[in-house]
């Protein structure tokens, strides 16, 4: 089974590699880092929260000046801290590392519930079109998304790990029964 378990982290690995090529592609055109580029859109909130928590109220107004961290679930920021008290990492970095660590953690998590219902060569190749897919690039920023991935129920030990926390994840989550 740890062999099965390696096979789709290193296809989560490969696919990551990739998105890094890619970003540092587009890091020359756009003369941003390549940390600057995984950090941004919806990163900023993450990080932000991970680093000095949650507003204490909703700011009036409407547009920009009204857009508040409240919105952003509180696992993945959590586990950003945890990783940044442990290892001393930056936030970005800490962040990036995190959602890496998910990522291996949903795509194992992924394969063997594809395994439940195909033989194992189609679970392998159904983490390859989830971690190839265009909007897996996600996967590589610090989003959420693994995390919510990891939560799903399976036969393994990264679901058991994080199924009891998928209410702090995902709104429409449920506690294991």
């Amino acid at each position: 089974n740890l062999l099965l378990c390696l096979r789709s982290a290193a296809l989560f690995v490969v696919s990551r590699i990739g998105v890094l090529m890619i970003v540092g592609s587009t890091a020359l055109v756009t003369h941003r880092t390549v940390l600057a580029q995984l950090v941004g859109w919806d990163s900023k909130w993450y990080l932000m929260i991970a680093q000095h928590g949650y507003a204490h109220a909703v700011p009036p107004g409407s547009g920009n000046p009204a857009q508040s961290n409240l919105g952003f679930f509180p696992l993945l920021p959590l586990l950003v801290r945890a990783m940044h008290v442990v290892t001393g990492f930056d936030f970005a970095v800490a962040g990036l590392v995190t959602t890496g660590l998910l990522g291996v953690s949903a795509a194992v998590t992924a394969w063997w519930l594809l395994r439940l219902h195909f033989d194992q060569s189609g679970a392998d190749r159904g983490i390859a079109m989830i971690v190839l897919s265009p909007g897996a690039f996600v996967l590589g920023m610090v989003y959420s998304e693994s995390a919510i991935s990891c939560s799903s129920r399976a036969r393994c030990w990264p679901c058991t790990i994080t199924d009891g926390s998928s209410p702090v994840s995902w709104p429409r989550s449920r506690l294991p029964l």
